[in-house]
């Protein structure tokens, strides 16, 4: 099966984001799959030094994509990263429609960024789609924040606020009715 991984985060040894891209892609080459990763051409470097070590990897391909210097200055703003990666993630989308016409993917996996309030463009594509592991829907209980200071306050009112407002943003909706299969993390983000 021909698979691509859209992994925005994928980088050996790591941990978090970067370790789940990492290891989604070593497993499902493992399986025997004909693995194809479209990831930040930052994480280029740790990659093939890591690969040294595999070389019968055959079957594992990595397509390095990044934003022109101009939008990485994006993720200096307050917030930016997120405008970034949604940028990114549209970008590495046309990319993967060009390759996708010759390749023929038999499915798209979405698995990094591991949130479900940032959209994928992957399942746009003409193909099986599927999603995460996404997380992000968990809330905090409210008796536990009545010891928060006033910025921890606020910031679990923006994620309750951006939580709410997932179930309408047009592009979230369209990704979720896309997706084939959907991973979460919590019953909380499955709700």
């Amino acid at each position: 099966m021909k698979i691509l991984l859209s992994a925005y985060a994928c980088e050996p040894n790591k941990g978090s984001e970067p370790e789940v891209g990492w290891n989604w892609a070593i497993e499902s080459a493992k399986l025997g799959h004909d693995v194809w990763v479209l990831t930040r051409a930052n994480n280029q470097h740790s990659i093939e030094k890591e690969l040294i070590q595999y070389p019968s990897r055959a079957n594992l391909h990595f397509i390095y994509y990044d934003l022109p210097a101009w939008a990485i200055r994006l993720k200096r703003l307050p917030g930016g990263i997120y405008l970034f990666y949604s940028v990114w993630q549209f970008g590495a989308y046309k990319l993967a429609k060009r390759i996708h016409t010759s390749v023929n993917f038999d499915i798209v996996h979405h698995v990094t960024f591991v949130s479900i309030r940032f959209p994928s463009f992957m399942g746009r594509l003409k193909t099986r789609f599927i999603l995460g592991p996404v997380a992000g829907g968990e809330t905090a209980p409210r008796r536990l924040r009545a010891g928060y200071p006033i910025r921890g306050v606020m910031l679990d009112l923006l994620r309750d606020g951006a939580n709410c407002y997932i179930r309408f943003d047009p592009l979230i909706r369209s990704m979720l009715n896309k997706a084939e299969t959907i991973f979460v993390t919590s019953d909380q983000t499955k709700n």
